[in-house]
C-alpha cells in the first residue's frame, strides 16, 4: 500500500524539490503480467487483467505508485506500421509501410 504523503513527495519532485521519503517508481509491466500468471498479451489490451497484475505488485512490493498505461502500439498499423508482438513481449515496431493509399486503407 502507498504511503501516506506520497502525492505531497510527488508534487515537490514535479516542481523540482526534494521529496520527504525516496520515492519507487518502477518500470516494471512485464513483471507485473508474469507475477499475476498472465501474458504481457492479456496485460496490455485487458484493463482487467492489468489492474489485478498491479493490485498483486503493490501489495507483494509496497510500491509507491502504479503506473498502468495499455499498449498503444497496436493501434498505429492503420497509420502504416507493422507491429509484432508475442504472448509474454511488449508489441515493437516490425517495419513501416510504404505510405500509399492501399496501405493506408
Amino acid at each position: 500500500m502507498a504511503r501516506e504523503t506520497v502525492h505531497n513527495d510527488l508534487r515537490a519532485v514535479c516542481n523540482l524539490g526534494v521529496p520527504e521519503q525516496p520515492l519507487i517508481l518502477p518500470i516494471m509491466d512485464p513483471f507485473s503480467a508474469h507475477l499475476a500468471g498472465i501474458t504481457y498479451e492479456e496485460y496490455s489490451t485487458k484493463p482487467e487483467a492489468m489492474e489485478r497484475a498491479w493490485s498483486i505488485v503493490i501489495e507483494r512490493f509496497d510500491i509507491d505508485w502504479a503506473g498502468m498505461c495499455i499498449d498503444d502500439l497496436f493501434e498505429y498499423e492503420p497509420l502504416g506500421i507493422e507491429v509484432t508482438n508475442a504472448p509474454h513481449l511488449p508489441f515493437a515496431v516490425e517495419r513501416y509501410l510504404p505510405a500509399t493509399e492501399e496501405t493506408l486503407n
